[in-house]
């Protein structure tokens, strides 16, 4: 489900009335009952913004005459202080209620539904232009962002130093010989699986997982200086890192956006993900392709409430299908990243990516990519995880595996 976002249906600012009760209200559901049995239509907004308006259930929202219920348990938390609902009785009367008295007057919200960085509001060039004249950024990295606004990526190259590149190689080749204990692998294909390393699976398609809580090289390799330069000046705050993926060979993932994947409880859409080149990248290894601009796009919204694939997996090819029809609509240009070795891309949250067909069979695309949000967010994968993290060169790292390796 795509989601124009216009701010001409905004909640109505109808207070709450003596008509529902609201029952639970929290990270598993909103439910709550009409007494007078005599609801007609249920509407969910979001910061202000209305996300559904329904009659009759859904998968997501069972809703009838008396009673309601919206499954949020893959709905982010933080995003739960911003709804609204409202209900519309026969008689025509309003009832509306949000247990946190949300009041957003402002017309200077964020592109996306589901929040944003200071980049993603209409003000963001008055804001950055503030930010020059104050010393925060440089005008290096005021470029940088830019670009990134415009085309939901940008690239630094020769970021990652060869000293650094090199290190992390090798210290993959120690990986694969079994010399670092702990070490998760997925292996995808017909099915995926999360197992231990093993130089079995090492010719099969396969993501290495969270390297830097295991091996302090690949942290340096993801907190390169001119990488953290630009992101704490997006985040407003120190990165955190939250995932990492290291691959050996092409992906050949379809065109997709994380924020349907990776998910983050805090501001969902304080996200940004790094791909750093281990080697000379070459046409035809599945490399990273991606749709310019299209961070931009409309949300999709799965199960007509949330950012998150899970909600709703039986949307998950229509999904798909809705980025490159999205790209055709908005006149976004593929385009494919070809780099050297140490060169960093790194893409906006929403930014539809994915990995180019294989044509050259048997010849390796060694990378490495970072999934990062701002330090004051948490993943949504600490709900249940509590593993000890560890800060290094400005970056807080965290994984969902293990403790962080120190040193």
């Amino acid at each position: 489900m795509l989601q124009e976002n216009v701010l001409a249906d905004q909640a109505p600012a109808v207070p709450a009335t003596d008509r529902i009760a609201i029952e639970s209200w929290n990270d598993k559901e909103i439910s709550g009952t009409v007494r007078n049995g005599d609801a007609v239509r249920l509407n969910i907004y979001l910061a202000n913004r209305r996300m559904v308006s329904l009659d009759a259930s859904v998968p997501l929202v069972h809703f009838d005459n008396a009673t309601f219920q919206v499954n949020t348990e893959f709905f982010p938390a933080a995003c739960l202080r911003d709804i609204n609902l409202t209900i519309e009785h026969a008689d025509g009367a309003i009832s509306s209620f949000n247990p946190n008295d949300v009041r957003h007057v402002s017309n200077a919200v964020p592109h996306s539904l589901y929040g944003g960085m200071w980049i993603d509001y209409p003000d963001w060039e008055e804001r950055l232009n503030e930010k020059l004249r104050d010393g925060v950024v440089s005008e290096t990295v005021a470029e940088l962002i830019r670009t990134f606004v415009a085309d939901g990526y940008v690239v630094i190259p020769q970021a990652v130093s060869p000293e650094v590149v090199a290190h992390v190689n090798d210290r993959m080749l120690d990986v694969w010989a079994g010399q670092v204990p702990g070490h998760k692998i997925e292996v995808y294909g017909e099915s995926v699986q999360v197992v231990d390393v093993d130089s079995k699976y090492y010719s099969q398609a396969h993501k290495l997982l969270d390297s830097y809580a295991f091996i302090p090289e690949a942290q340096h390799a993801a907190s390169a200086p001119a990488v953290v330069e630009f992101m704490s000046a997006v985040f407003e705050d120190k990165p955190k890192a939250f995932q990492q993926l290291t691959f050996e060979w092409g992906s050949q993932q379809a065109i997709h956006k994380d924020t349907a994947y990776v998910k983050i409880d805090g501001n969902p859409m304080s996200m940004m993900a790094t791909w750093v080149a281990l080697e000379d990248i070459t046409e035809g290894t599945g490399e990273l392709e991606y749709y310019v601009g299209s961070h931009r796009s409309p949300d999709y919204i799965f199960g007509s409430l949330s950012k998150w694939m899970e909600a709703a997996p039986q949307e998950h090819e229509d999904f798909l299908a809705a980025l490159h029809a999205d790209a055709e609509a908005y006149g976004h240009r593929r385009a494919k990243f070809l780099p050297k070795a140490g060169d960093v891309l790194i893409w906006h949250a929403d930014l539809a990516h994915g990995g180019s067909a294989v044509t050259r069979h048997g010849v390796t695309r060694r990378s490495q990519v970072t999934h990062f949000t701002a330090a004051k967010n948490a993943p949504y994968y600490s709900r249940w995880s509590g593993f000890a993290s560890n800060v290094r060169n400005g970056v807080e790292f965290v994984s969902s595996y293990s403790n962080v390796t120190p040193d």
